[in-house]
């Protein structure tokens, strides 16, 4: 409509004035005028409106000076044939009993507001819903239920095509233990009561292959990755997480570090379950991975085997970017066939070997490291004691 209204909804305090931005592209942004408030409405005047618009963001401010977060408008130009979601396409969030789906599309190609449609097991559920950011929308729903349901997200698109997207729930409080299985039912995440000081939902969701980087990690993976969601909760007490696989060797589960990759979980195995399990306290992505490297050794100064050396501790270096070694266990060391003290640094990976008791002359060093698969390497390292 010429010129465009804009209702505003005031607080506790009456609003004064509402800022406007009009912007071509949805990235650089000018000031629009906007005419004084009458009756809660503003108006945007014909000169704002001249073309070339596609998005308006407005502003609220009351008398306090308090300003709204801004929302956004998409204002139609064209029809359009055809239209896509990005790559994040819908997502699901919830806090407590309140669910939040939020969808984000291309608003370059996008011509009108599209519309979503939320049902759980087929009821429709009234929604609430705001635009934060060009392309983003953000949609309310408080639902109180235990038990497992499907949320069917749905939205319509301009050229009168559908995208929908679904997640099976479960909700729960802190009376009742909870599990939940991923939609192939080959992930789990079993929640023990006591866990959660709220009512809480939770779902298992594929986790995207483009986001599971190995980069630099002697790792493989072996199995779908999954994703908890929400991201938000931290348990009271451990949960499990499991992977149904058969049991091969050197396989374990892995949780997602970030843009530091992935880190070994456990490598625990439920004969009964024919599953991988471990234990997380926060939702993070998860999968099994193989690796088959050993962890490196070495001498941590420039030399070989069989060189002379006089200080009291012989210095080396292990290096696993695999799954790691979390125990000193996981390594000996033995000099002429007798145990030799040992002290591993976890944080720098530096390896000392005392040879304080050793007498004068040549020795064997033997230093065997197995990280957290069972991958093992030996050093066979000889040296001259002066």
């Amino acid at each position: 409509r010429s010129p465009l209204s804009i209702a505003v909804q005031p607080g506790s305090s009456p609003v004064t004035c509402v800022r406007a931005e009009r912007s071509s592209d949805g990235k650089q942004w000018r000031p629009a005028i906007v005419l004084p408030i009458t009756r809660d409405t503003a108006f945007l005047t014909e000169e704002s409106l001249a073309s070339p618009l596609r998005f308006i963001r407005c502003t609220a401010v009351d008398s306090l000076g308090v300003s709204s977060a801004p929302t956004y408008s998409i204002i139609p130009t064209a029809q359009l044939d055809s239209f896509s979601l990005t790559n994040s396409g819908i997502t699901l969030h919830a806090r407590h009993d309140v669910l939040f789906t939020v969808f984000k599309f291309d608003p370059v190609r996008l011509t009108q507001d599209p519309s979503l449609s939320v049902s759980v097991d087929s009821e429709q559920v009234p929604l609430s819903g705001e635009s934060y950011a060009v392309g983003e929308y953000l949609f309310r729903f408080p639902l109180k239920f235990t038990g497992e349901r499907t949320i069917r997200a749905t939205v319509l698109l301009p050229n009168g095509q559908e995208q929908v997207r679904l997640f099976h729930i479960v909700g729960f409080d802190s009376s009742a233990a909870a599990e939940v299985h991923s939609q192939d039912q080959q992930a789990t995440l079993s929640v023990p009561a006591q866990a959660v000081f709220h009512r809480t939902f939770v779902w298992l969701l594929p986790f995207p292959d483009s986001l599971i980087k190995t980069t630099g990690q002697e790792l493989i993976p072996v199995s779908p990755a999954y994703a908890v969601g929400p991201t938000s909760i931290y348990y009271d007490r451990p949960v499990t997480i499991s992977i149904a696989a058969d049991k091969k060797p050197h396989t374990g589960l892995f949780t997602s570090r970030g843009k530091d990759g992935w880190g070994f979980l456990s490598a625990a195995y439920d004969e009964r379950h024919r599953a991988y399990s471990g234990k997380i306290r926060e939702h993070i992505p998860f999968l099994l991975m193989r690796d088959t490297l050993p962890p490196a050794i070495r001498f941590n100064r420039p030399g070989r085997s069989g060189d002379t050396v006089g200080m009291e501790k012989l210095r080396f270096f292990i290096t696993d970017s695999g799954a790691g070694i979390d125990s000193d266990r996981n390594i000996t060391a033995t000099i002429d066939g007798q145990w030799a003290l040992s002290e591993y640094d976890f944080e720098n990976g530096e390896l000392l070997i005392t040879q304080r008791e050793v007498k004068p002359g040549p020795h064997r060093l033997l230093i065997s490291v197995r990280d957290n698969l069972d991958n093992e390497n030996t050093l066979d390292f000889s040296f001259i004691r002066r």
